[in-house]
Formats: C-alpha cells, sequence, structure tokens
C-alpha cells in the first residue's frame, strides 16, 4: 500500500469525520475539527492511500514539542502501517524544526492505542484526569534519543537544557 502524507484539506473533511467517529467514542464534527484547526500552531494531516483518506491527526507546536491531539486510522487498513507513516512523519520534523519529542494523551480504555504507541518508541510517563469526562489518560511521550546522530549533534547546537 502506497502511503503519502499531505496537510488537512477542506476535501478531507467528510472522510475524516468518518474515520473519527469509528475510532473515538466522543467523535468530533467538521465543525470541532474546523474550529480546531482555527487554534493558533495546530495543524492537521491527512493520510492517504492512492487517493483515499485513511487516517488523519492533528497536533499543536510548541516550542521543544509536538502535542498530538487526534489520530485515528480507518477500519479497514489499521495495522498496515497507516500510523506508523503519522508517527514517523512527526518524529522527520523533530529534527528539523529542533524539537525534542512528541506527546499525546490516550485513555485508559485504549489499550491498542497504547501498545501502538509503546512500539513507537513511546513511554508512559504519568496520567491526568483533566482530557477525558469520564476516565483516566495516560500521557505518552517520545523523546528523540541520544543515539540518533542527526537528532543528537542539533541538540548539542541547540539545546538549552
Amino acid at each position: 500500500m502506497d502511503i503519502t502524507t499531505r496537510w488537512l484539506m477542506n476535501q478531507d473533511f467528510s472522510k475524516v469525520v468518518q474515520i473519527d467517529s469509528e475510532s473515538h467514542p466522543d467523535p468530533w464534527s467538521k465543525d470541532d475539527i474546523v474550529e480546531h484547526l482555527c487554534q493558533r500552531s495546530v495543524i492537521g494531516m491527512s493520510v492517504l492511500a492512492g487517493e483515499t483518506v485513511v487516517g488523519f491527526m492533528t497536533y499543536t507546536i510548541f516550542r521543544h514539542s509536538f502535542h498530538v491531539n487526534r489520530m485515528a486510522v480507518a477500519l479497514g487498513v489499521r495495522r498496515r502501517g497507516v500510523g506508523t507513516v503519522m508517527v514517523g512523519r512527526l518524529r522527520e520534523k523533530l529534527s528539523q524544526q529542533r524539537r525534542r519529542s512528541i506527546v499525546t494523551i490516550v485513555r485508559e480504555s485504549n489499550l491498542a492505542g497504547q501498545l501502538f504507541l509503546q512500539r513507537q518508541g513511546f513511554w508512559a510517563t504519568g496520567t491526568t484526569d483533566d482530557e477525558f469526562d469520564d476516565e483516566l489518560g495516560y500521557i505518552m511521550r517520545y523523546d528523540v534519543c541520544d543515539d540518533d546522530p542527526v537528532a543528537s549533534r542539533i541538540a548539542k547546537y541547540f539545546s538549552h537544557t
């Protein structure tokens, strides 16, 4: 399957809303997505197999990290590398933009999401009860590794910690 990414476009919204409703117990409407994307520093990305939208994510850009706000893959193409492509795209952007981590919050009941992120190198670093009305969320974090030669070289010159 040939998977590509692009900025989230207006023509993608109907498929994104469908994928979101298949994936989350609190699905967003088109208006919710548009309102979210209008916030400062929020980016939307579509993932395509050919010409078909098969996944999406939204993330917020912070000074030293990306915060994934929403991520979902269509039911029919799960476990075929779509989510891995999304995480990979963010990893690429980390070193390009001198950021050090990716953070997201996953519902306690979303074991598949937790295990997926663990396979991608994320660690559970804490819990929060502020994200979801009805359950805890696990704070999952991916940090650029010091053994990544590109990221280490950049971090050596631009890190303030």
